[in-house]
């Protein structure tokens, strides 16, 4: 049970990217996707990695983060690049990810020394810096939501001056 319920929140990564990383790596970029809910972060973030688009709408609990395959053309054979994209939620819930909890009480019914007050929390933008180590900044934005053009306007400001963005 602990490991199904771990499973289901871990991706492997793809073979032929785990590879390329593994003879080392000449660049290594972070993309950051950002917006309000609902203007389609983890569509892109699914996209990217090579996935269809989701049919049903279902908030991101966290933070998710993948290696993707960089399919470019450099001069030179052996460089390599590897690309870290983030799916960014400024605040998470645990209403989408019960099965930490469902870890814990599976430990203490098999009589683990679990005991005392624990808090958990879930990987969102008020826990990390998301900008730290990041080359770029990529806002979502939903044309029929004026909210969503406000929060770009808002977030644009916390972006470091050197950084590029691009809104979708």
């Amino acid at each position: 049970k602990e490991e199904d319920a771990l499973r289901e929140n871990v991706n492997r990564m793809d073979p032929l990217i785990q590879k390329r990383i593994n003879k080392g790596v000449s660049y290594n970029l972070k993309i950051v996707i950002r917006g309000k809910r609902g203007t389609g972060k983890t569509q892109l973030f699914r996209r990217l990695q090579g996935h269809n688009i989701a049919s049903l709408y279902k908030a991101s609990a966290e933070i998710q983060c993948a290696t993707i395959n960089w399919s470019h053309r450099p001069q030179d054979p052996n460089q390599s690049v590897k690309v870290e994209v983030w799916d960014v939620v400024d605040n998470g819930s645990f209403s989408q990810s019960q099965s930490m909890k469902e870890i814990i009480d599976e430990q203490i019914r098999k009589g683990s020394s679990v005991s005392g007050n624990y808090r958990l929390n879930v990987l969102d933008a008020t826990m990390i810096d998301v900008y730290k180590n990041t080359h770029a900044v990529v806002f979502m934005v939903n044309p029929m939501d004026k909210e969503s053009y406000e929060y770009v306007e808002k977030s644009a400001k916390e972006v470091p001056l050197s950084m590029p963005i691009v809104i979708l």
